[in-house]
């Protein structure tokens, strides 16, 4: 089997991101996400765990393929990430222009309200909880290093999830963040561009697992790419694209479990 365990399969590396946001409909992009993981399946790979979509479309196309209707690799499914007022995937808008699900989440405040949006996950079928604990590249008001998310809004989310054997992972870019999230025991870091020997140890030791995502972040600066992304996301990417390695290279030699991530679909 070969896994790539963390895609967004309604996007294929578009530079034009905020485009498919907020212009493309949630069945155009199922459609898209459909094409996606087909040409996995055909470039070998037997199995996605997708991390985050929106509208839920990720655990459509999971039943769709248990039911036989399409031919798709095994799927393990997210549905909407979860993050806080101002977070990762909280995109700023003018006054007066709203949306529902910023970047394919729900936005949510405080332990009750987190517990809930975890609740409406798993009920909807998702397998796995994803939380946007730190801040990311992508978003530009946040700092990939920064914890948004409270430790009390973490480890609700764990309870409900462990309590129906499901898992949590979080999207951690930052040292403390990290931290907080292996102590509130959720069961993956996604990311973790900056890991310390601390982090490391408590991951070795509570067996999380670590998918560095390492791809992403190269294929952002290359040249070509760069010059056809906002600034802000090239300049993140830069300076988290050697923190990374060196995590990597890090999280190696303590014994970390990891899995193989791609984040395809980022630009």
């Amino acid at each position: 089997m070969s896994v790539d365990a963390h895609v967004h399969t309604s996007f294929n590396g578009e530079p034009n991101y905020w485009d498919i946001v907020f212009q493309q409909t949630a069945p155009y992009r199922t459609l898209v996400s459909l094409r996606n993981i087909q040409r996995d399946l055909l470039a070998g790979f037997t199995a996605l765990r997708v991390m985050g979509e929106k509208g839920f479309l990720d655990i459509a196309l999971k039943r769709a393929s248990d039911e036989g209707l399409m031919v798709a690799p095994r799927l393990v499914v997210a549905g909407q990430n979860i993050t806080v007022t101002g977070g990762h995937a909280d995109i700023w808008v003018a006054p007066g222009i709203t949306y529902e699900e910023g970047l394919g989440g729900v936005i949510v405040d405080g332990p009750d309200q987190i517990r809930k949006a975890a609740r409406t996950q798993l009920k909807a079928g998702a397998d796995l909880v994803k939380l946007l604990v730190t801040g990311g590249v992508m978003s530009e008001g946040s700092k990939p290093g920064l914890q948004h998310m409270s430790t009390g809004e973490i480890e609700v989310a764990v309870e409900e999830a462990h309590r129906l054997g499901k898992r949590v992972a979080a999207h951690a870019q930052g040292t403390s963040g990290i931290r907080t999230c292996v102590q509130a025991g959720v069961d993956s870091i996604e990311h973790g561009f900056h890991l310390d020997e601390e982090a490391c140890e408590m991951m070795a030791r509570a067996g999380t697992y670590y998918v560095p995502t390492l791809s992403a972040g190269a294929a952002m600066t290359r040249d070509g790419m760069s010059d056809r992304l906002p600034k802000y996301v090239v300049a993140k990417s830069l300076a988290a694209r050697d923190a990374a390695v060196a995590s990597f290279r890090m999280a190696l030699a303590f014994g970390v479990r990891m899995a193989a991530g791609t984040d395809a679909g980022s630009p």
